[in-house]
């Protein structure tokens, strides 16, 4: 499946992130989040969103706060469910490197 990857050198305790539907096909986009620290992965799911033919300009944003990771970790995004027709904008990444790093 389609992904967009990135590896943090300095920690991770503050993720967000906006998308929003790109195109105007009408399949829910359906996208996780996989979060990789010390040989753990730890997966969340973004809500559907962009179901519905025709544009749509919604903007959408995925937070998590505190995690408290060290070292290096590897952020992932991921398209699931179904094949074709999930484009969407990923935009606007902020992070904050874990303060005890």
């Amino acid at each position: 499946p389609s992904s967009l990857q990135v590896t943090l050198t300095s920690g991770l305790d503050d993720l967000s992130i906006e998308f929003k539907k790109a195109y105007t096909g009408g399949t829910p986009r359906t996208y996780e989040i996989h979060i990789t620290n010390n040989g753990t992965t730890e997966t969340y799911t973004i809500p559907a969103f962009g179901e519905g033919t025709g544009a749509n300009d919604t903007i959408g944003t995925f937070t998590l706060s505190n995690l408290g990771l060290t070292g290096e970790v590897t952020v992932k995004i991921v398209a699931v469910g179904s094949n074709g027709n999930q484009q969407a904008v990923f935009n606007n990444f902020k992070w904050n490197a874990n303060p005890t790093t």
